[in-house]
């Protein structure tokens, strides 16, 4: 993909990550694109903190689940900072930087 090396200032991916089979090149994508000061926003599914819901499970659309431990431990491999990350249900919600 032929994008700008350090072009933008925010880069959202808003229920992205759970559709991308390699989602840590999407990362490493983001990486190489965003600004020193920029930020990653973003939410994506999550094992529900609250219940066992087998239908979040069964939806052939989502290739993976996470946890916000995961989401940390992720974005810190590809050289991020976790600034915020909190769940709603099954929703996770992330704001990353540049470390």
């Amino acid at each position: 993909m032929d994008v700008g090396i350090n072009a933008y200032n925010v880069i959202l991916m808003f229920d992205t990550l759970e559709h991308t089979p390699c989602y840590g090149k999407l990362i490493e994508l983001a990486k190489r694109c965003i600004t020193i000061d920029g930020v990653v926003l973003g939410s994506t599914i999550g094992i529900p903190l609250d219940k066992f819901d087998d239908t979040i499970y069964s939806d052939p659309e989502h290739l993976h689940l996470f946890t916000q431990v995961f989401i940390i431990r992720l974005f810190k491999k590809y050289g991020f900072e976790i600034v915020r990350v909190s769940q709603d249900h099954e929703i996770i919600f992330f704001t990353a930087r540049v470390m």
